[in-house]
């Protein structure tokens, strides 16, 4: 699969693009929503593309990485958004002796509230930070002449998602991107709803009818 990560920086007018099969938009920063986050959210629906989260974290130890979790849970329930996983983003110097410690405290939170988590870091902090503990998908970032065939192989040796430029252009963002590659079953990976089946009585069907809770998008 061929995708991007966008964010505030990225001038998007469409994701009408069919090479692309996936979006992974930046949508908190510790616990300020990017100000394109919605923007690029009704972009992906309207091209019906499949689109991740990720939060740019600023976590210096699991109990702050568990504070950007539930800061980023909180924005999914209150917006009524739908990604197909929710990711850490671990790029700050202080964060690369503790990298893994507050990988595993994010994504066990996120795997724990019923979503598919994932962890992005570029090689040298997974070097550090790889375990079998980070939950979800891992997602690296190496870059090599802009080209993802040297290090394709990441594909097959535990991770999930090879970034591999920032300097990419795609039809319908005026600025550089970045790209990347998945394996094929990433989307699988997500976790299917719970449906959990109550017995309703006509008391409450007759009130629901009568618009009682509301009517419409209500």
């Amino acid at each position: 699969k061929f995708g991007i990560d966008i964010s505030h920086w990225n001038r998007v007018t469409s994701l009408n693009n069919d090479k692309i099969d996936f979006v992974i938009i930046k949508a908190m920063e510790f616990d300020t929503p990017d100000k394109e986050l919605f923007n690029n959210i009704e972009k992906c629906k309207k091209a019906n593309k499949p689109y991740a989260i990720y939060i740019y974290s600023r976590a210096s130890a699991p109990d702050y990485a568990r504070e950007e979790a539930r800061a980023v849970l909180k924005l999914v329930a209150e917006s009524n958004i739908k990604p197909f996983a929710i990711f850490i983003d671990i790029e700050e110097g202080y964060q690369k002796p503790v990298a893994q410690s507050i990988a595993v405290a994010f994504t066990t939170e996120i795997e724990k509230n019923g979503f598919l988590p994932g962890a992005y870091m570029n090689a040298s902090f997974w070097k550090l930070a790889y375990s079998e503990d980070i939950r979800g998908l891992k997602w690296i970032a190496r870059y090599y002449n802009d080209s993802f065939e040297p290090y394709c192989s990441y594909l097959n040796e535990g991770f999930d998602i090879y970034q591999y430029t920032s300097k990419g252009t795609v039809v319908g963002i005026e600025n550089r991107v970045d790209l990347n590659i998945a394996r094929d079953d990433i989307f699988s990976k997500a976790p299917a709803p719970t449906i959990i089946k109550k017995a309703v009585d006509d008391d409450i069907i007759n009130r629901v009818i009568a618009g009682e809770f509301g009517n419409g998008a209500d």
